[in-house]
């Protein structure tokens, strides 16, 4: 049994895939196996994937008889292997050649941890470094540490960037966007991440990124952070410094439920900010701007393009809306 699983969920990404793959088979690592998952490509990337293992024994390549979507194709992969330790690589990201090996050796060395992660940056369609943009920003990286106080309001750790230990490890197959905040969020609580402070995952931005602002990844912002804030006490829990974070997850929340055009139930969670808010003040200001026409509070939170999106298929998405309970 391999000792390292990397799971890749592909979907249509053919003109990135060799280059994802590649970055595996050069790691200086090798006791790896790759199961490469196709989620229904309409490109060239099974035949990619199969002419690829045909030279390359330690890559297993399947297909999912309908959409899962990414972590309903996480899961499975997880299901098909039984290394003690698993990554994750987008079809899309490369890696640097020590990645693997630099967190196999933290996390052999601090038993404690419950994974280890690198810190990353953004590369272009051509694979390209974009200079200047800093994807892990002001957060933390000291090892060990407690990521909750930052995961409680947002998640900047690269889903390609985790060396996960099999047993803290599970995926929200109802999720299609934010599947691994989920899964970092439980993780937190079972214990401390390690943290290598090097670039060695590169996140590839392109057209075709599902980051991308649309009204299915907003409500599913919207089920996460819904379950922050009710499941505010356990989370309390696992750190004494929950309070910023908290208070700034309800200050997204109000963002994304005016994006829906729920004006009583962002000033609901702006009041409720006002409790554990360093910066009272702050939440006050969007507290009064919250009482303005709902298009102009919209148009102050929100500087992306907002409008071309209908009332009608806001309404029926947040409609739809269902509860998530995070796995504490």
């Amino acid at each position: 049994m391999p000792k390292v699983t990397v799971i890749i969920p592909s979907y249509n990404h053919a003109a990135f895939l060799p280059a994802s793959i590649q970055s595996i088979q050069n790691q200086s690592f090798t006791d790896w196996q790759v199961v490469l998952i196709d989620d229904g490509s309409t490109d060239d990337s099974v035949e990619i994937a199969r002419s690829i293992a045909q030279s390359e024994p330690r890559i297993q390549v399947y297909q999912n008889p309908e959409n899962l979507g990414t972590y309903g194709t996480e899961q499975r992969g997880l299901d098909l292997s039984e290394s003690p330790f698993v990554a994750i690589m987008n079809s899309d990201d490369v890696w640097s050649p020590k990645k693997i090996e630099r967190q196999i050796a933290q996390l052999e060395t601090d038993p404690t941890l419950v994974l280890s992660y690198c810190l990353g940056s953004l590369i272009d369609d051509q694979g390209h470094e974009i200079p200047d943009d800093s994807v892990h920003a002001d957060w933390p990286t000291n090892s060990p540490q407690n990521p909750l106080p930052w995961l409680l309001y947002e998640n900047r750790i690269l889903a390609s960037g985790v060396l996960w230990r099999r047993e803290n490890l599970r995926f929200e197959t109802t999720c299609r966007y934010s599947g691994d905040w989920v899964a970092l969020l439980e993780a937190a609580t079972r214990g401390p991440f390690g943290c290598i402070p090097e670039n060695l995952t590169f996140w590839r931005q392109h057209d075709s990124n599902s980051y991308r602002l649309s009204i299915r990844q907003a409500a599913e912002e919207i089920r996460v952070r819904e379950a922050i804030h009710r499941q505010i006490s356990s989370f309390r829990a696992h750190t004494p410094d929950w309070q910023r974070g908290y208070a700034q997850n309800l200050m997204n929340l109000t963002s994304l439920y005016a994006f829906f055009y729920q004006p009583q139930r962002a000033r609901a969670a702006l009041k409720t900010s006002l409790s554990a808010a360093p910066n009272k003040r702050q939440v006050l200001k969007r507290l009064a701007g919250s009482y303005l026409p709902i298009e102009k509070f919209r148009r102050h939170l929100w500087k992306a393009d907002i409008d071309s999106f209908s009332k009608e298929d806001l309404a029926k998405q947040f409609s739809s809306i269902s509860p998530l309970t995070i796995q504490i």
